[in-house]
C-alpha cells in the first residue's frame, strides 16, 4: 500500500484514516489583506485563528492521546494559526518529539513560503512528507493587492516590493525542495515561467518528499 493511500487528503477511503493539526505556529512574517486573526469562534474553522495555541510538549502529549484513540490517525500537519516557518524552533521541536514516539507518521506542513529557502534544507533532514506552498499571485503587480506588508526577520516591505520578494522566495523554496527530493516541486519552472507574463492565479504548491 503507497503512502497516498493512507493519507486522508489524497485517498478515495479519507474517511478510513484521520489527520490531526498541530497549532504551534503563533506568529506570521506577512499579513494578507483577507485575513482576520482578531478572535475565534467555535462556529467558524478558518486560517488565521484558533482556539487555543500549544506549545511543542503539550502538542506531542495531545497528539499521542489522539493517537491512542484513533489507530489510523497516519498524518500529522501544522498550519499555523501564523506561518510554520515563522515559528520554526517550536515546530522543529514538535515534529522530531513525535517523530521520537512514531516512526510512522507522515508530517505536513503548510507555509506562505517566505522563509522557505531557509530552512528547505532543515525540512527535509526532519522527514517532512508534505509541503504546500500557498501561493495567491504570480506578479508583484496582483499581490501588491493582497499583501499588507511582508516582515523579514525584522525588516519590513509594502507593495510590490513586498510582492516580489515573496514571490522570488515562494520559486527559490520550491526549487530547493526539489534538489533535496521532494517531488511535485518542478512545479516551480512553470511558476517561473507563468510569472514572466501570464496572467494566471494559483492557490498553492505542494511538493511530496
Amino acid at each position: 500500500m503507497s503512502e497516498l493511500e493512507t493519507h486522508p487528503c489524497f485517498t478515495a477511503k479519507c474517511s478510513d484514516y484521520a489527520r490531526i493539526h498541530l497549532p504551534v505556529a503563533p506568529k506570521c512574517n506577512m499579513q494578507c489583506n483577507y485575513c482576520l486573526r482578531k478572535y475565534s469562534c467555535v462556529n467558524e474553522s478558518r486560517p488565521g485563528v484558533v482556539a487555543r495555541v500549544m506549545v511543542p510538549e503539550d502538542a506531542v502529549e495531545w497528539y499521542l492521546q489522539m493517537k491512542a484513540k484513533v489507530p489510523k490517525l497516519t498524518v500529522a500537519g501544522i498550519a499555523g494559526p501564523g506561518d510554520a516557518l515563522a515559528n520554526w524552533p517550536a515546530v522543529s521541536r514538535t515534529l522530531s518529539m513525535i517523530r521520537e514516539a512514531d516512526k510512522d507518521v507522515f508530517f505536513c506542513l503548510s507555509t506562505n513560503g517566505l522563509y522557505l529557502p531557509k530552512y528547505a534544507k532543515e525540512i527535509a533532514a526532519l522527514g517532512v512528507d508534505y509541503v504546500t506552498v500557498t501561493v495567491n499571485a504570480i506578479t508583484s503587480n496582483t499581490g501588491a493587492h493582497i499583501y499588507s506588508f511582508i516582515n523579514d526577520d525584522g525588516k519590513k516591505y509594502v507593495g510590490e516590493e513586498a510582492a516580489a520578494l515573496l514571490l522570488a522566495r515562494q520559486i527559490e523554496g520550491l526549487q530547493m525542495l526539489g534538489e533535496y527530493g521532494f517531488a511535485g516541486s518542478e512545479v516551480a519552472e512553470y511558476f517561473t515561467d507563468a510569472a514572466c507574463g501570464w496572467n494566471w492565479l494559483c492557490t498553492s504548491f505542494g511538493a511530496c518528499g
